[in-house]
């Protein structure tokens, strides 16, 4: 069991969520990583306040219980080349040395 002082176990948190083996695991993850080595009372409810309050994982985690909105199609053209987008794809790196596609979409 682990002493009872809070520092300690922030960075035993910190230790296990940092890793780059791990690569941020989020909050069960992190949880169950921590527990597999140690032990002390309060111990989920300390890795989950690390993990919500930690900045990266606030500012890149995206809530997945929201509904998405609908998709709304892409207006008919009357004409050629009315409306077009296009986006670039990168890949891997062929054999020839490429790794984009410029896509167009009339």
């Amino acid at each position: 069991m682990v002493p009872n002082t809070d520092y300690l176990y922030t960075y035993l948190i910190v230790e296990v969520y940092s890793r780059q083996v791990t690569a941020y695991p989020g909050k069960i993850k992190t949880r169950k990583l921590v527990a597999d080595q140690y032990y002390w009372p309060g111990l989920p409810l300390d890795c989950n306040t690390y993990v919500r309050n930690y900045r990266t994982y606030r500012r890149t985690h995206i809530p997945h219980n929201k509904t998405p909105g609908l998709l709304h199609p892409l207006p008919i053209s009357e004409r050629c080349w009315q409306y077009i987008s296009f986006d670039f794809k990168s890949f891997l790196i062929d054999k020839k040395g490429f790794n984009n596609v410029f896509i167009v979409v009339n």
